[in-house]
């Protein structure tokens, strides 16, 4: 699994330096640019979000219509890194809340192209770890934010409990 997630993780930051994807512009239009330029588009459907691969140049990637914008640029590069890292032209879809080995990886591409590692240390150190400060700046909820840290060990979970106490009382 290793082997798998150092080249998930590098896949997904080169495409980022490719694609001159940029923090300091709304993400969903530059997302839309990406998926366009692979041969996909983005729908609503009310009974499916994920990713449909139609054929070898072709896929549509679908959001809940009850999700926030910030929900959606996370789910969006994660149907992305559905496509890259697991579409072969074969029809199928992958759901976005499934619970498989691939669900990890896929996780892993959103925030390794959303929240590159060396980026996601700066800023954190920048921001004093701050989820609000982080989450705003690199346009993803919050809770996605902790997961990124836990990830990177900048916090760990049991931090994260005590931490969510004390801002209870």
């Amino acid at each position: 699994m290793n082997k798998n997630v150092q080249f998930t993780e590098n896949i997904a930051e080169r495409l980022r330096k490719l694609s001159k994807f940029s923090m300091d512009k709304n993400l969903r239009p530059q997302l839309e640019n990406i998926i366009k330029k692979f041969g996909g588009k983005l729908e609503q459907y009310d009974n499916f979000a994920g990713l449909y691969i139609l054929d070898n140049d072709n896929f549509i990637i679908s959001l809940d219509k009850f999700t926030s914008p910030l929900r959606d640029n996370f789910y969006i590069t994660k149907a992305l890194g559905d496509y890259l890292l697991f579409g072969n032209g074969d029809k199928k879809q992958y759901g976005s809340f499934r619970v498989d080995d691939t669900n990890y990886l896929s996780n892993l591409f959103a925030y390794s192209f959303l929240t590159p590692k060396d980026e996601f240390l700066k800023k954190s150190k920048e921001f004093k770890n701050s989820t609000l400060l982080l989450a705003a700046y690199f346009q993803i909820p919050t809770d996605f934010i902790e997961k990124r840290q836990e990830y990177l060990k900048i916090i760990s979970k049991k931090h994260k409990l005590i931490y969510k106490k004390e801002k209870i009382r």
